[in-house]
């Protein structure tokens, strides 16, 4: 053997010794808060093989660890701890500690109204309202189990673990998020046709790495903006729809009324904005609007936002389905329409 192949057997020796201890170091550890994968946002879905294709879920990013000598924990994506917010929650992840183990998941907490996640229901659980919608754990990942560090496992590994640990899980508020059958481009246009957030895609035999890898891509099927409120109808006090304005080339320009995802919570929250941004007169022309909605209208002020999601935009420039997801004045507006 020549130097040069020993020193690369040594060398590649080496690296093994150290991937080694360092799973070990991790396994050894108390499980805890993680640095969680994230996606990378891109326009289309991916054409190639070797990828699973898995729903995007309207609510929030919630990494998960059970301990078996000690209690469950939950925190949100940026490290926050959620462990006294969702004490439901933590209460049936523990429970899975006989069989789960020692283990850190990786999921998305939503809210069920009807057959359907909705984020304005999540809102309005978290804010007490325990009747607007049930919650729910979906488990997509998990980077340890039973004790065993599985980040530099592979995907479809971790997939088939995981609902082999969670196949005796009996409640309903932790459930195993299963992947979509099709092709990417398949599985898009079926969600984008049911209105559905859009899908993830996650390269079926990448490691569990945190941040932006490109192993895991998004792909939405709603757009999200943030628009002017320049008006509402209905009462002072009980909006049924909020008015939508968005800049364009420096222009204020009507793009259509929403009143789907106001919940009674966010009613609430709007009467003294609207109170506090009233006008009696409309602060542009608005020529697209209607004349029963311009007769109806109550008129505000600009500084009021609205962030809302639509599935594009029509011929004559309204948002397509939009629904509101949240309101306030410290949301940025956006300066350009969405694609039709």
């Amino acid at each position: 053997m020549t130097k040069a192949n020993l020193k690369n057997v040594v060398t590649t020796q080496a690296r093994s010794a150290a991937k080694h201890r360092a799973a070990k170091a991790v396994s050894d550890k108390p499980p805890g808060p993680f640095k969680p994968a994230l996606c990378v946002l891109r326009a289309k879905p991916p054409t190639d093989s070797g990828w699973i294709v898995e729903p995007k879920f309207d609510g929030y990013r919630l990494i998960a660890a059970i301990d078996e000598r000690g209690p469950a924990r939950v925190w949100s994506r940026n490290g926050i701890e959620w462990t006294q917010r969702l004490p439901q929650i933590v209460t049936d992840l523990k429970s899975l500690a006989p069989t789960i183990g020692s283990a850190e998941l990786d999921g998305e907490l939503v809210a069920v109204r009807g057959s359907r996640d909705d984020f304005s229901a999540l809102q309005s659980v978290l804010a007490g309202d325990i009747a607007a919608g049930e919650l729910v754990y979906m488990v997509f990942d998990a980077p340890r189990l039973s004790g065993k560090n599985l980040r530099d496992r592979p995907l479809a590994e971790r997939k088939v673990r995981l609902a082999a640990a969670l196949a005796a899980n009996t409640t309903a508020r932790i459930q195993l998020a299963g992947a979509l059958e099709g092709e990417p481009g398949e599985v898009f246009s079926a969600a984008a046709g049911a209105g559905l957030e859009g899908i993830v895609c996650k390269k079926i035999g990448s490691p569990y790495r945190p941040g932006k890898t490109g192993d895991w891509i998004k792909i939405k099927a709603r757009h999200t903006l943030v628009c002017e409120v320049i008006g509402f109808t209905g009462s002072k006090t009980e909006p049924d729809a909020i008015l939508l304005g968005v800049k364009v080339e420096g222009a204020m320009v009507y793009v259509g009324r929403a009143g789907s995802g106001i919940s009674a919570r966010m009613r609430a929250q709007l009467a003294p904005l609207l109170a506090r941004f009233a006008s009696t007169e409309p602060l542009s022309e608005f020529p697209t609007m209607s004349r029963s909605t311009r007769h109806s209208a109550r008129w505000l002020k600009f500084g009021l936002k609205a962030e809302v999601t639509c599935q594009g935009m029509t011929a004559a420039g309204k948002l397509r389905q939009p629904a509101v997801k949240r309101v306030g004045t410290a949301l940025e507006s956006s300066d350009h329409g969405v694609r039709r």
